[in-house]
C-alpha cells in the first residue's frame, strides 16, 4: 500500500520555476515519494487516516510538510546527479558539500518536521554549574592545627 505524499508535482515546479516535461514528471514524482518516505521517517508518524488513503494532520502541520517534501524533491531535481563543482574554460561553479543525487532533509527541514511532529528537535545540554567553584583541601588527621587560633 502506497501511502499519500505530502506534495505534488506542482508544488515542485513553483520552486523550480518552470513547467516540468514529461519525462521529468515521473522523476519528480518518485522524489515526491522519496521525500515523503523519509518526512515520516523523521517523524515517527504515517499523517494519515484510518483508511490509509488521505493525509491527516492540521493544515497548518501538512502545509510546513508540503513545503519541505516539495523543496526537497525540487534540491535534487536542480542537481539530479550530484555534481559538487563544474568548470567551463575560465568560469568554476561551486554547489557546496550537500550536492547529492539522492534526495535528503537539511538541519532546517529536520526541525521544521520535529516542531510539525511534536518530537524534540535534538539533544542540548543545560549548564548545571554555579561559576567558578574551589574544591576544598582534601582533610588531613594529622595536620597539625593551632588552637588558639
Amino acid at each position: 500500500m502506497s501511502l499519500p505524499p505530502f506534495a505534488t508535482v506542482e508544488d515542485v515546479e513553483a520552486r523550480l520555476r518552470r513547467e516540468l516535461e514529461p519525462d521529468e514528471v515521473v522523476q519528480a514524482e518518485a522524489f515526491i515519494d522519496d521525500a515523503s518516505d523519509l518526512i515520516r521517517a523523521e517523524s515517527g508518524r504515517d499523517w494519515v487516516n484510518e483508511a490509509g488513503d488521505t493525509l491527516d494532520g492540521t493544515p497548518a502541520q501538512l502545509a510546513a510538510l508540503g513545503r519541505v517534501c516539495a523543496n526537497a524533491a525540487a534540491r535534487v531535481m536542480r542537481n539530479p546527479s550530484g555534481v559538487n563543482q563544474r568548470t567551463a574554460g575560465p568560469f568554476s561553479e561551486s554547489f557546496g558539500t550537500n550536492a547529492t543525487p539522492a534526495v535528503f532533509l537539511t538541519k532546517s527541514e529536520r526541525a521544521i518536521v520535529a516542531h510539525v511532529s511534536g518530537r524534540a528537535a535534538g539533544m542540548t545540554t543545560v549548564s548545571t554549574t554555579r561559576g567558578p567553584v574551589e574544591t576544598p583541601r582534601p582533610f588531613d588527621p594529622f595536620e597539625w592545627v593551632d588552637p588558639l587560633l
